[in-house]
């Protein structure tokens, strides 16, 4: 299943071409954001579908993961935010799984970012605030 490392993991084919494309770009920043930083916009884009990757290939180190204590936290919430009731909060909310999990979520959510290249960036900020909307009434709105 999950093969512990030290890093933050994406599909080789993803880190291959998108990660270069996004590198190349001018679209919202993408080319100048911390590597993590660029790691969690993609896990909160693919939350939703969150797919396996055929291979894996190193993203972010470790280390720099726990030197930005947010980004595990961004990372717990997002895992917690996604558990069925039935889940077991301790269980899902291990390093492993976290990690697991996140990489899972990035690897859908690269591929969302790499469609958003292929827009104007009036479009994307249109469609991430429709999706911020759609997150609204999901989430939020019910515990009103």
């Amino acid at each position: 299943m999950y093969n512990d490392t030290d890093f933050l993991r994406i599909d080789k084919k993803l880190r291959d071409t998108i990660i270069k494309n996004i590198d190349n770009s001018d679209l919202l920043n993408f080319k100048k954001m911390e590597r993590i930083d660029l790691f969690i916009f993609a896990v909160a884009l693919g939350i939703d579908h969150p797919t396996d990757p055929p291979t894996y290939e190193p993203l972010v180190r470790g280390e720099l993961v726990r030197q930005r204590p947010e980004s595990i936290a961004e990372m717990a919430a997002i895992v917690i935010g996604s558990l069925t009731e039935k889940e077991s909060v301790d269980e899902k909310t291990s390093k492993n799984y976290i990690w697991y999990f996140a990489e899972k979520c990035a690897n859908t959510g690269f591929h969302c970012i790499d469609d958003m290249l292929n827009k104007p960036e009036e479009a994307v900020y249109a469609e991430l605030l429709s999706d911020l909307d759609d997150l609204y009434e999901k989430h939020i709105r019910p515990l009103d």
